[in-house]
């Protein structure tokens, strides 16, 4: 993908590991400047560093074709 959009109702994140938690996060990944999936889900964290998403408890996601 070349863009992520990401929303979340709260975060927090570790100065020290760059890793933010993610309360309720919804967003996007981009390609071509179009939507190719979408996601949702009750908790997630972003990795600054590496870019790394990782989504946990109730996710849901739908892909575009």
């Amino acid at each position: 993908w070349e863009l992520v959009e990401i929303y979340a109702d709260e975060g927090q994140m570790d100065s020290e590991t760059k890793v933010v938690l993610l309360y309720n996060p919804i967003g996007n990944f981009y390609k071509n400047g179009e939507v190719v999936m979408s996601f949702r889900s009750d908790k997630g964290t972003y990795q600054e560093d590496n870019k790394q998403i990782v989504l946990y408890e109730n996710t849901f996601q739908a892909i575009s074709i």
